[in-house]
């Protein structure tokens, strides 16, 4: 067996758990005042049934809505039980194990998102941007209570069937709070790391207080912090992990990061390297007897031999889970190559996260919708139609899997010797090589499914016409559009296609223009009530297109083989639009890198050497051996007027209908497909 070590039993306290996967909690902005909703359960257990061992519903408030930081669920009162219970339920039906997150988020929230103030050992706010309001102190009572809270939680849990319960002690939650000097200024007998132990000691008693000291608690905890001062590292991370087992802590799930850290490994995106916290994880498994759950960025392959080496006794796949809720009976049964890899890219989960929408998947849209809805659209009667799709990008690749799932006599067709479109121009750089993965797995599903795949073709009217197609979908995509400035066609302005498939010499100095006032400003940002919330809180949504994460891309790929990057911008800001976490993360991983973005700043023309540019009302040159524009996109409408005379249903679909992104582009493929 290929994944012998990822199939072998194992136990967490008194549960024996049928593999060595593990769910580990993600939150998904499912529920609804709270309370769990069919969307809830179905995305659980779906991964049950998809072959995990262990399911852990996501970071759960134990004193809702003080507790939330988005649209957590509750679980301080009974009459959540329902839908929890619904989960356990449908987790068992499939062998596995479930369990829920106790949580609270302590600083980690703010007056908008839960109508009170936020808590916490000391009066020192965060230093992310989402939670500025300065928390109120906590008093010994409020620990006490806090902690009893805990054990209420535990008890509900236990009630409603889950089999154990896990902590969050880490991630910048109240916990961690307490146990960093960074937050924790205290100095009565909650007083420093020590003082965080005692509050976790509580917390752990009241929960064997209310469920018996053989009801199993998993500890998540922080190896390290990932702040530069006054942070916990891997050594006070070794002596938690003690300190825990020493409590009656049946396992521990090893993470790392805070909201507030400067550094860049605690990015959740493709920006670290698969298995970055293995190290941790093993360090960690050196020193204490219980079994070690390690996360973050695991393939089949790393995850086996991680086991196999020692390093951890379980492995929990994050993104992978919600990117293909079947992967682990994929992996178990070696068919590997029938999973949608995840890219790490964190559009449609953690970036929507944030914005308070329900997360979705960027490579897969049938991510966050009701098994029911999805098992009515698959099994509705259609009427099979012979169709053609020109251009194989996200849009075309997504509509040609689902129209032949639906029955459909599908081809599709490219005039590139790959698919993907533009898209694929991601996995020339380092960050996102991932990508080539998921059109990796698109050929295999299509030729699977039996569609006809002809790359190098170009579209003429004959094709349809020899082809007899009822149905011709235009899913050519969108092209970069240079500004009409002085000096444009010059040698030295390329677009970022051109810079990173080496058709075109890069110099060392490279300034890489985005974000001006000619493009599709999909940036704005928009808000919507979310039905039934506590506190009326609103939805803030705004995605970046398609040329703002190719600036990006580019920049920082071109600085990772050491080109000295500038990117200039007309806006106030550089991708504005972009999710918390994926711009967050890259100014972390810009600074070390040496990528200077210089925003408000307006280029005039190509002049020899450089840019003429205009900030604060002066010219000035700007000195550059490469100019890579990446301005705006314009939709190729190549194939509209070739079939309006013809007998045949014309779509448009993607980038050529409407400018956006990867996720956009797939979902509007996913959505045709249903129309036809």
């Amino acid at each position: 067996m290929r994944y012998e070590k990822l199939s072998e039993p194992g136990k967490i306290g008194n549960l024996t758990l049928k593999n060595r996967i593990i769910i580990p909690p993600i939150n998904n902005n499912y529920t609804r005042a709270a309370y769990m909703t069919d969307e809830s359960i179905d995305f659980y257990v779906s991964k049950a049934e998809g072959g995990a061992s262990l399911v852990i519903i996501e970071a759960t408030s134990v004193d809702y809505p003080r507790s939330r930081s988005v649209l957590n669920p509750a679980i301080d009162d009974e009459k959540y039980i329902p839908g929890i219970k619904a989960i356990a339920d449908g987790c068992h039906k499939y062998g596995a194990k479930a369990m829920v997150q106790l949580s609270h988020v302590g600083r980690q929230s703010r007056v908008m998102v839960t109508g009170m103030d936020p808590v916490a050992p000391s009066a020192i706010s965060s230093a992310s941007p989402m939670y500025p309001d300065t928390p109120k102190v906590l008093t010994v009572e409020d620990i006490h209570e806090i902690a009893e809270k805990f054990g209420i939680g535990a008890e509900i849990a236990k009630k409603a069937g889950l089999d154990g319960v896990e902590l969050i002690l880490g991630h910048g939650y109240l916990v961690n709070q307490f146990l960093c000097p960074y937050s924790n200024f205290r100095t009565d007998e909650y007083a420093g790391f020590m003082g965080g132990v005692k509050f976790i000691r509580e917390i752990v008693e009241s929960i064997q207080k209310h469920c018996g000291k053989d009801y199993p608690i998993i500890g998540r905890m922080n190896a390290d912090d990932f702040i530069k001062e006054n942070g916990n590292n891997i050594v006070d991370g070794e002596l938690l992990a003690q300190e825990l087992e020493k409590m009656g802590v049946a396992a521990l799930s090893v993470s790392g990061g805070m909201r507030d850290s400067e550094l860049s490994f605690n990015d959740h995106s493709s920006g670290q390297p698969k298995g970055a916290w293995i190290s941790l994880g093993d360090r960690i498994k050196r020193t204490v007897n219980i079994p070690v759950i390690i996360v973050k960025r695991f393939d089949p392959d790393l995850a086996e031999q991680t086991l196999k080496a020692g390093q951890a006794d379980f492995i929990a796949f994050g993104k992978q889970c919600i990117c293909d809720s079947g992967f682990a009976n994929k992996i178990l049964e070696d068919r590997v190559e029938d999973m949608l890899p995840c890219t790490s890219c964190c559009q449609g989960c953690y970036d929507e996260l944030w914005m308070k929408l329900p997360i979705e998947c960027t490579v897969n849209p049938r991510v966050g919708k009701k098994i029911a809805d999805l098992k009515e659209r698959d099994e509705k009667k259609r009427s099979p139609k012979k169709v053609l799709i020109v251009g194989a990008g996200p849009s075309g690749c997504e509509s040609a899997l689902e129209l032949a799932r639906m029955g459909h006599k599908v081809t599709i067709i490219d005039k590139n010797n790959f698919l993907g479109g533009s898209y694929f121009y991601c996995s020339y750089t380092e960050l996102k090589a991932e990508v080539a993965g998921v059109f990796k797995y698109f050929g295999h599903e299509l030729k699977k499914l039996g569609v006809d795949v002809r790359l190098n073709t170009v579209f003429t009217k004959a094709l349809v016409e020899e082809g007899k197609y009822e149905v011709v979908i235009d899913a050519t995509g969108s092209e970069f559009v240079k500004p009409a400035i002085e000096g444009i066609n010059s040698e030295m302005v390329i677009t970022p296609k051109e810079a990173l498939d080496g058709s075109h010499d890069v110099g060392k100095y490279v300034a890489v223009i985005a974000c001006s006032y000619g493009c599709a400003w999909t940036c704005r940002k928009v808000s919507n009530e979310i039905p039934d919330d506590v506190v009326g809180l609103k939805t803030s949504e705004t995605y970046a297109c398609g040329a703002g994460h190719a600036a990006a891309d580019v920049a920082e790929d071109m600085a990772d083989k050491g080109k000295k990057v500038v990117v200039l911008t007309e806006r106030d800001e550089f991708v504005p639009g972009m999710g918390f976490t994926n711009r967050g993360n890259m100014f972390k991983r810009f600074f070390p890198k040496n990528v200077s973005v210089s925003t408000k700043t307006k280029v005039k023309k190509v002049i020899d050497g450089g840019l003429l540019c205009e900030k604060n009302g002066v010219e000035f040159k700007v000195s550059a051996d490469t100019v890579i524009m990446s301005t705006k996109l314009k939709a190729v409408n190549c194939i509209e007027d070739q079939v309006k005379d013809l007998k045949v249903k014309y779509y448009k679909v993607g980038d050529c209908e409407k400018i956006g992104n990867a996720l956009k582009a797939f979902h509007a493929g996913f959505d045709l497909a249903d129309k036809i």
